[in-house]
């Protein structure tokens, strides 16, 4: 599941590079004229993107909570980095083209209405991808391995751009050395 909802951010990378290299049209939702039927292809790939990505984000949390449920930690702790870091590239586009949008936005008004939504998205792209670590403190701490200040701290560190990346790998540690500690076996 963690190389699903990777690969539907990696298709997210493409379809934004794909927009701004013109090979979908034109981004100009503040056209009135040529340029605001060009926009309508990019507008329907970014709906049907957003639905997948919606499908793929409810599968990879429901997966979270069955690894936790099953305590399986290995897979979480596995999980957790990499679904953070693969996702990358993604939110450096996504904030590329916030920075451009707020740019035009000084320009055109109605640039600066987009703003608060595009925030909001990104943030909702963002939360599928702390469900592995969010499930490993849950898990840890229900065993008892962990204490309650770790678990908000990393809890609000996944919920906050950048901090959840380093976050990431705070609960990653933490989760190994808890499996390194363990009898084998159990």
């Amino acid at each position: 599941m963690p190389k699903l909802l990777t690969a539907t951010q990696w298709v997210g990378v493409a379809f934004i590079v794909f927009w701004f290299a013109g090979l979908t049209g034109t981004f100009a939702p503040w056209g009135w004229g040529e340029e605001s039927f060009s926009f309508a292809v990019p507008l329907g790939l970014l709906i049907v993107w957003n639905c997948v990505y919606a499908i793929v984000a409810v599968l990879v949390i429901v997966h979270a909570v069955r690894l936790a449920r099953a305590g399986e930690l290995d897979a979480l702790q596995r999980a957790i980095v990499p679904v953070k870091l693969f996702g990358i590239p993604f939110f450096v586009l996504n904030f590329l083209i916030m920075f451009l949008i707020s740019i035009a936005g000084l320009r055109f008004v109605i640039g600066v209405i987009y703003i608060p939504f595009l925030v909001l998205g990104t943030y909702l792209v963002m939360l599928p991808t702390s469900a592995y670590g969010i499930a490993a403190l849950v898990l840890m701490r229900r065993r008892g391995q962990i204490e309650t200040s770790f678990v908000v701290v990393q809890v609000l560190f996944q919920l906050m751009f950048v901090l959840d990346i380093i976050g990431a790998f705070f609960i990653a540690r933490r989760a190994r050395r808890v499996l390194d500690a363990a009898p084998r076996g159990a």
